[in-house]
């Protein structure tokens, strides 16, 4: 169970169960990628070179070896913890946007991605009664809470790097 030697109750599986795929030049997509460590996952990325990385969910058994499961016949393999992702892309205004098509973007079509953080904003400082905290904050204090929690970081030093990149400052939108 102790990845490291310093937190006593990570399990060791977990970064193994989580799914990466990846997207290749032609579009060839590579689904259910797994690693059992981070440097496996960086050996792999300089193999294939990638043009596009997606984290997917956390599986309950290794989403690589997900057909051995699916002969058992008991259909064991299912997500166990998923990420809340707004992935918002210019390319879905293409039919309001005047000017850009694609994934073009210029000063006269960047008010569109202005719009959308704002209307996200609304939604989610009305849904979890966050007031006037910035951002930051939350993100600052959900990251502690999550990273505390899950104890997905093996090494404290990897931990304060990721708290030390979200900035101090509030968020002007």
């Amino acid at each position: 169970m102790d990845i490291d030697g310093k937190h006593p109750g990570c399990n060791i599986s977990y970064f193994g169960r989580r799914e990466f795929s990846f997207t290749l030049d032609n579009d060839i997509y590579l689904r259910y990628q797994s690693f059992k460590s981070a440097s496996e996952l960086e050996k792999s990325i300089n193999e294939k070179c990638p043009v596009k990385i997606d984290i997917g969910p956390v599986y309950n058994v290794d989403p690589a070896k997900r057909h051995a499961y699916a002969q058992a016949g008991d259909n064991c393999f299912t997500p166990v913890e998923r990420e809340l992702i707004f992935d918002v892309d210019i390319t879905d205004y293409d039919d309001v946007r005047y000017c850009c098509k694609g994934a073009d973007v210029c000063l006269d079509c960047w008010p569109l991605m202005t719009v959308v953080i704002k209307v996200i904003d609304t939604a989610l400082r009305a849904s979890f009664n966050l007031g006037r905290r910035s951002y930051s904050e939350v993100l600052k204090e959900f990251f502690e809470k999550l990273l505390c929690s899950q104890k997905l970081l093996s090494v404290e030093e990897r931990y304060e790097k990721i708290l030390q990149m979200i900035p101090n400052e509030c968020m002007q939108i």
